[in-house]
């Protein structure tokens, strides 16, 4: 996954001010490590839940419950304005996403999923399939 941070840069040009934007990408994720992550509304990374396996972060199956198995993890640093760009594969009937802008506010007793904005990722076909089974 991949972040970009936009700044916004201005010089003088024969007496003009002119705007140019510098874009700086940061890697989110090494593709080794969890270092940069930790689990939503936690300190640390989920010990048991993930794994990651030939260079990709998979989190392992559950029951479907929204927090219960992998939890959301989020990235230790926080980003503002950003481009943001991801490849993902899907199981089967699967049901999952990216959060953006999540809010720890709920930290203390919060046991269900961290709050934010999410570009949903999942199986339509067959997560239906499952939902009427």
């Amino acid at each position: 996954m991949i972040l970009s941070e936009e700044k916004v840069r201005y010089f003088s040009y024969y007496g003009r001010c002119i705007q140019f934007n510098i874009i700086k990408y940061s890697l989110l994720w090494n593709g080794k490590t969890t270092e940069g992550w930790r689990r939503a509304n936690k300190d640390k990374f989920p010990e048991k839940e993930w794994d990651i396996k030939d260079g990709t972060l998979n989190v392992l199956a559950s029951r479907g419950d929204d927090s219960t198995n992998g939890g959301d993890i989020v990235t230790t640093k926080e980003y503002s304005a950003f481009i943001m760009q991801f490849e993902f594969k899907l199981t089967e009937g699967a049901n999952s996403g990216i959060k953006y802008f999540v809010t720890e506010k709920e930290k203390e007793n919060n046991t269900g999923s961290a709050i934010g904005l999410v570009y949903q990722i999942l199986d339509d076909e067959n997560i239906l399939m499952q939902k009427w089974a």
